[in-house]
Formats: structure tokens, sequence, C-alpha cells
């Protein structure tokens, strides 16, 4: 995090200082499926990071639901958490960037429960901000903390939304949508090479005023035009995942028409390491990468160092041991070692509770569990029962 603040606020040092409005935003996913030092204090790190690194607005993802309506909100409006309290000593003020959920409406009242827009002026020019989560997020989030909300169909909403932003006189607008696609294997992170994804069609539903989407969910790499549903251009773009990238968007925009006249898009890398003079990457053994200080930005350091103080009590805690590496390389029939161990855990966890059978979802295995990473590692053994190797939570999750 400390290196994307860095990158985010370098960018949007150098447009202001060249007269632009710079805006931030983002597409969904910004806590949820977290590191556990953001997930052990249900992710009041991220969006504090989040805040701190000038995020201005981002649409709602699926991950955003992983914990519930309830806690999204508070997520957004701030307090401790109504079981864990707050963590730090600081309490939890919550998000200074606004979430958008055009298409997550309350069952009972049929309107969205957080903002569906929010309109921007750029340049004396008014610029509406869509934000919507996919329809499909109910079948990939718990069920029980999503029982009072509807998810609608995407183009319909954004149709919607961007129908009323045309009344208001806002006709420049940007969708970001936690939805997306991917191009085919490329070296080139700003390209659109045999693009595939649910991202297409949607986009080729959508009204002229949208001219740019901002995705997400698949959490690849691309910039793309693709066609609305009068044939036109739509720029659609996506930042990856991880913090690797950051989606440098210039437009410009017709003071008279109120619409966008141009609009321009590349992936910028969030670089972090040292350079050699031959342009290689400094290591000090075999891929470790030398990090540079110069990148890091101090106050969002400041922020993660104080939780990653917070969570070594839990992270270093010995949960169980490993001889060897277990893969979630998957074998043709999709089963894998760690995902059958993680499966037989959640199965001997819950048997007690008359659970008969447990499955695991491959999406969900994040990383193996590597002897050589483990502390045992480093010693030498001195029988094969001395190789078993201590396993934390973080590592495990």
């Amino acid at each position: 995090m400390e290196y994307l603040a860095h990158w985010v606020k370098k960018l949007r040092a150098e447009g202001e200082a060249a007269g632009q409005k710079v805006i931030t935003v983002g597409a969904g996913d910004m806590i949820g499926a977290t590191p556990l030092v953001s997930a052990a204090f249900h992710d009041e790190p991220s969006i504090e990071l989040l805040s701190e690194l000038g995020l201005d607005v981002t649409s709602v993802g699926n991950h955003e639901f992983d914990e519930g309506v309830t806690e999204l909100k508070r997520m957004q409006h701030g307090g401790c958490h109504p079981v864990d309290g707050c963590f730090a000593g600081d309490g939890f003020d919550g998000a200074e960037f606004q979430y958008l959920a055009a298409n997550v409406t309350d069952k009972r009242t049929k309107l969205p429960i957080l903002p569906p827009v929010e309109v921007k002026l750029i340049g004396g020019v008014p610029v509406g901000f869509i934000g919507m989560t996919l329809e499909g997020t109910p079948s990939i989030v718990n069920p029980a903390g999503i029982t009072s909300v509807d998810f609608r169909d995407e183009v319909e909403t954004a149709n919607l939304w961007s129908g009323l932003l045309r009344l208001l006189g806002v006709k420049a607008q940007v969708l970001l949508l936690h939805e997306g696609g991917q191009q085919g294997p490329t070296g080139n992170v700003s390209t659109c090479d045999g693009f595939t994804g649910v991202i297409s069609p949607i986009v080729a539903g959508l009204r002229d005023e949208i001219g740019v989407v901002v995705s997400g969910h698949t959490h690849r790499f691309y910039t793309c035009s693709l066609p609305n549903k009068s044939g036109n251009p739509v720029v659609v773009t996506s930042a990856g995942t991880n913090g690797q990238l950051v989606t440098d968007i210039t437009v410009a925009l017709d003071k008279r028409t109120r619409t966008f006249t141009s609009i321009e898009a590349q992936n910028v890398i969030v670089e972090n390491g040292v350079r050699n003079a031959d342009g290689t990457w400094q290591t000090t053994a075999p891929n470790v990468f030398v990090r540079n200080p110069a990148l890091v930005d101090p106050a969002a350091k400041v922020i993660a160092d104080k939780y990653r103080t917070a969570v070594a009590p839990l992270a270093n805690r010995v949960v169980g041991s490993i001889a060897a590496d277990i893969v979630r390389d998957a074998k043709p029939s999709g089963e894998s070692p760690l995902g059958d161990v993680i499966a037989d855990a959640q199965l001997a966890y819950t048997a007690s509770a008359g659970a008969q059978l447990a499955l695991m979802n491959p999406g969900g295995i994040r990383a193996p569990l590597t002897y050589a990473n483990s502390p045992a590692a480093s010693r030498p053994a001195r029988s094969p029962t001395a190789r078993r190797s201590p396993c934390s939570r973080s590592t495990t999750w």
C-alpha cells in the first residue's frame, strides 16, 4: 500500500501541476479477501489506507458484501465493530471516500442502500459517476448478510441512472462497474488483445453518455475500446489486482456541449524496486528483489506499520505444522492437495455440529503452504521428525 499510495499521489501531483482536475476512482473489491493484516481488523486498515491515498469514489464489489450490508455501511460511515469493538484505540471514522451502489436496492424501499451516483465538476463541466457491482453477487457471497437487498441488472440500472443524470444536464458520465473481462496473453498492460468477458455485452447495451467504464472483478489488466449500443466506442479499463497498477485516464471536455471530446487511458506499473544501470532489477538472492525506500509514501507506511505491529501476535501464533510443501496446483479433476487439506479441516471442525461434507472453492485458495518459507526450514534438521515446520495463520489464509 505504501508503494501504491506513492504512485497515485505522484500521478495526481503531475496532473495538478499541469492544471488538471484529478479524481481518483475505483471499481469495487476494496475490502474483503484481504491479507491477515487487514482482515484481522475487519478491513479497517484497508479503508484507512485508501482514504490516505486520496480515493474519491468507488463502486461496491462482491467482496464489499462478505460481512454483509450492515458491515458495509459501517465501513462507509464509521463506528466500532459490534462484536470486536475498536482495534487500535483510536476509533474508526469510516471511509473518507464515497461508495456507490446503484444496483443494490433495499427490498422494502426499493432504493439503493448507498448513493447510486456522484457528480464532480471538472473544468466547470459536471461529470457523473455511476457505481455498481455485478448482478451475480448473491451467488458468491454469504447469503446471510444480504437478505435485505436485491442486486439488479447492470445494463438496466446503468441506463436508468444515466438517463436521470442526462435530465439534470450531466452528459459526460463514467461507469464504475465491478464486472470485467480479460485479454489474451500479452506483455503489454495497456492493450486489449484477444479480449473476452462479460463486460463486452454490458458495454454493448449502454447509453452514449457513458464514455468511460472502469471495470473490475476479473482482476486483469487492460485498456479497451468497446462499442456501446449505438456502436460508438467506449473506453474500458482495468488495473489488475493487488495494487500492481494504476490506470491513468485523461479526458477532455467541451464546456458548451458538456460532453467528452477525447479519452485516453494507460496502465502505469506501481514499481517498488531499484534498477541497475542496465535496466535490470537489484536482488539480494534469486527472485528476492531490493525494495526502493524512495518509492514509499511515508503517511501510508505509518498506517500500515501500525496494523502490522498490531497483528503480529496473531500472525506469529503457531496453529499447525507441515513437513513439506502443500501445493494448490489442481489435478485434472480440479482437486488440489491444499484444497483437500482445507476441506478436511472444515469437516473436522464442524463434524460435531452434524456436518457430513465439506467443499472448498479453488478460487479461494490464494497461495500454497511452502515449507521453505517457514522458520523451521532455515534451521538444520537433526532428524526427519525435526523437519516439521510451524505454520501461522498468515501463511495459511
